[in-house]
């Protein structure tokens, strides 16, 4: 019957804390490494933002009568003010609207940037699914970032939006400002990353290496190699071996130097 080797977590703690120079070295060059290629090599990206509200409370005609509602707003309307958001952020990633971001980021800047890269530089959502949804635009310019996420609050407080969708409006609760650092890369967590990266590394290497090693040292390796019954069991006293246990004898190499050095006392006197 073929024996299985058991893992023994005690043997690779062990071998694990024997090697620690290894994942010391290993955390080091990792962390090091993410590090200069973070800091070297990835562009960072710089973030900006506008907040906006959408406003269902309106002015709506009746008959030849203009009336305005400016006394309360209902419970209604804010529930459909949220419904409103998921609907403006889909139309505020459409063509006809971006083309007009485009087009204020040129008068502006003088720099002709197209809706599909407006588009793949945006991202919106609701605010604590609230009536009120930020639009946030990801540029290598800190400037230019600014720029394009104002021009979105431009657009749709000029009504861009509310012509689409009849019956509500856009307000702009905060503008765009400059951002003063990237929001990506993270060195320092790409750093860390990397040191993290690093141990696991060097540790799964020892525990491999303790796992394939198939050399005999001890009485439970015999054991687990065969049914057979282990007689006896030679300790080692002198030498510390690596490959198994081992046995000198101090009288037996007493004898073998005495030997040795009346041989070389006999040569001499030849």
């Amino acid at each position: 019957m073929e024996k299985t080797r058991e893992i023994n977590l005690q043997e690779i703690i062990y071998a694990i804390l024997n090697r620690i120079w290894l994942v010391i070295l290993a955390a080091v060059v990792c962390g090091a490494a993410m590090n200069i290629y973070t800091a070297k090599f990835i562009t960072p990206m710089y973030r900006s933002s506008v907040t906006l509200y959408v406003n269902n409370s309106t002015k709506f005609i009746d008959g030849e009568t203009e009336i305005e509602k400016v006394d309360r707003i209902a419970s209604a309307d804010l529930a459909t003010s949220e419904r409103l958001v998921t609907t403006y952020v889909t139309i505020l990633e459409s063509n006809t609207v971006l083309s007009q971001v485009s087009d204020k980021v040129y008068e502006e800047t003088g720099v002709r940037i197209s809706s599909g890269a407006i588009r793949g530089a945006m991202s919106a959502g609701a605010v604590n699914e609230t009536e009120v949804f930020r639009v946030a635009i990801s540029h290598p310019d800190p400037k230019m970032a600014a720029v394009i996420a104002n021009a979105i609050a431009k657009v749709a407080e000029e009504g861009a939006l509310a012509s689409i969708v009849e019956g509500s409006s856009t307000k702009v609760v905060d503008w765009a400002t400059v951002p003063g650092a990237p929001y990506y890369p993270s060195v320092s967590r790409n750093t860390i990353l990397g040191i993290a990266g690093g141990i696991l590394l060097a540790v799964a290497f020892i525990v491999l290496t303790v796992l394939m090693d198939v050399r005999v040292r001890s009485e439970e390796d015999l054991t687990r190699l065969s049914d057979a019954p282990v007689l006896g069991v030679i300790p080692n006293f002198e030498v510390e071996s690596e490959k198994g246990y081992a046995y000198v004898s101090k009288k037996n190499s007493e004898v073998s130097g005495d030997q040795d050095a009346d041989k070389s006392d006999s040569e001499v006197t030849k």
